[in-house]
């Protein structure tokens, strides 16, 4: 049962409980906010992770929903939420930040580091931002083919005459997650089992899995996530030796018409550095168009030095010391259990 958490004039917060999932997200998507607030992902996170869930409602009087804030925190560090974790109408950010303040002191938290998307903070607490890339949807195939590249669309044909084929399913999740945590481990970062993949879609229902194959063979997988009108980019994973077939391009031409077919009129492609090269493949290739996303730490007053939160604990510093060491297939185990004491979405 939900109980009362921070409470203003006309606002009160709590924390929500099973029967507010349904008003919960229904208002995330008359709000058109990230599939990420939505209430099953952190059901998703606290079946793989030792993390405790922070699901803060703000309600005015008469009971309907005006904010919400989606986070998780282990003891004593850092409570994150996933980007635009937080999504309000007036008052109701100021309202779930004090209640988000209250819950960090009481659990001893480090830090915070809360997100409310694209809509700016006050200036309450320390804040800062990153870079997400959106790209606004045409309605129709034709005007989105229209709307890209010359060279763009090159690649994506010349996939299809290589033999790629894009696959829609999450039948397809194990060819996926084998895509994604070899390149993770090529990378030499920290990855999520497949068993996370699988509760996000079960929590949530709005997991879309597309996968390109060659063949038999899968070559690399993208995982985004549906709301009623915005979709959300999240995960990617294409072998090395396959990049140069354009499967990432066919995948996510194949995305953006599976956007249009669902109505949605909005396709966050993720947060990315600016200048890199996921970031030119966005904005370049794609025509995303770059966007501040907004964040606060309500443990840290304006102005405050950013420093690091919380030193790593020795067995994540040892792992990832050792971990390009090992040989492909040895890594992806150290670097797997380090994923929780990192940002986990």
């Amino acid at each position: 049962m939900a109980t009362a958490a921070a409470r203003s004039l006309n606002v009160s917060v709590i924390e929500a409980g099973g029967t507010e999932r349904a008003g919960w997200d229904a208002f995330i998507d008359a709000q058109e906010a990230s599939p990420l607030a939505a209430f099953g992902v952190t059901d998703a996170l606290t079946d793989i992770y030792p993390v405790t869930p922070v699901r803060l409602m703000a309600r005015r009087e008469d009971g309907t929903a005006c904010g919400v804030l989606l986070a998780y925190h282990r003891r004593g560090g850092v409570m994150f939420s996933p980007p635009g974790g937080l999504v309000a109408e007036g008052d109701g950010a100021r309202d779930l930040l004090r209640a988000a303040r209250a819950h960090a002191e009481k659990h001893g938290l480090a830090a915070t580091a809360l997100s409310a998307g694209e809509r700016p903070l006050d200036d309450s607490y320390f804040r800062w931002t990153k870079t997400t890339v959106v790209k606004p949807l045409a309605a129709t195939p034709d005007a989105l083919w229209d709307g890209l590249r010359k060279k763009t669309r090159y690649t994506i044909r010349r996939a299809g005459q290589l033999g790629v084929e894009a696959r829609w399913g999450l039948e397809y999740l194990p060819e996926f997650h084998a895509a994604y945590s070899t390149r993770m481990a090529e990378k030499r970062l920290p990855f999520h089992p497949q068993g996370f993949f699988e509760g996000l879609a079960r929590h949530t229902g709005r997991v879309r899995l597309v996968v390109a194959f060659e063949g038999a063979r899968a070559v690399g997988g993208m995982v985004f996530l549906f709301g009623r009108s915005r979709a959300l980019y999240q995960f990617n994973a294409t072998y090395g030796a396959d990049l140069a077939l354009g499967a990432n391009h066919l995948m996510m031409w194949e995305a953006m018409k599976r956007c249009a077919e669902e109505g949605i009129s909005t396709l966050d492609l993720g947060e990315s550095t600016p200048g890199g090269g996921v970031y030119h493949f966005k904005t370049l290739q794609f025509g995303g168009e770059p966007r501040d996303v907004h964040y606060c730490d309500v443990l840290r007053a304006p102005g405050a030095a950013r420093e690091s939160a919380m030193p790593a604990p020795f067995a994540y510093r040892l792992r990832a010391r050792i971990a390009p060491l090992l040989p492909i297939a040895l890594r992806a185990g150290v670097l797997a259990a380090n994923k929780e004491f990192e940002r986990l979405i």
